[in-house]
């Protein structure tokens, strides 16, 4: 029975410290990456084919306001001394880095000769099916499961053909 007292001791700290801690940082980390890697992932799109809704939601002030919430966070833990408290910021790290990651990204937002640009890249084998919704939208199914719209702006005729060009299947309605 100590023994497995002794397991759950340091398996608790251990799991607070991955799923808190070291997930945070590691998407921090890959987001930092992809920034420093933008001038270089443009060159990947090619050639802009048609371009998509390019105005961001995410205000300068936003992401502000989460470095504010992190530096408080620093100062309260190091004044009144809860050292626990100096791990906050790391999530905060990693949503700051997520939103500049999408508001650069969103400026290149458009369907390209190699991918659809829509947040962040996304290449053509990773594009698992399209359907349209209506004269403005159409959805996107990717490989992985996940699914978005794009709206397109009464261009959805001239993106349904680029996609039949690429070989991307249409949803079977059922």
């Amino acid at each position: 029975m100590p023994a497995l007292r002794l397991i759950g001791f340091y398996l608790i700290p251990f799991c607070f410290l991955v799923k808190f801690v070291g997930i945070p940082l590691a998407h921090s980390i890959v987001n930092i990456v992809k920034l420093a890697g933008l001038k270089k992932q443009v060159l990947k799109f090619g050639k802009e084919i048609l371009p998509l809704e390019r105005e961001t939601n995410i205000k300068k002030s936003f992401i502000f306001i989460y470095v504010i919430f992190a530096v408080l966070m620093l100062v309260f833990g190091t004044v009144e001394k809860i050292y626990i408290v100096l791990l906050g910021p790391i999530v905060f790290l990693m949503m700051i880095s997520e939103l500049v990651v999408v508001r650069k990204f969103t400026k290149f937002n458009g369907i390209y000769e190699n991918g659809i640009v829509f947040g962040s890249f996304l290449e053509w084998k990773d594009v698992f099916s399209w359907k349209k919704i209506d004269d403005n939208k159409i959805s996107i199914l990717m490989q992985n499961g996940l699914r978005f719209d794009l709206e397109t702006k009464e261009n959805t005729n001239p993106a349904i053909e680029y996609f039949t060009q690429k070989g991307i299947p249409e949803e079977n309605i059922v």
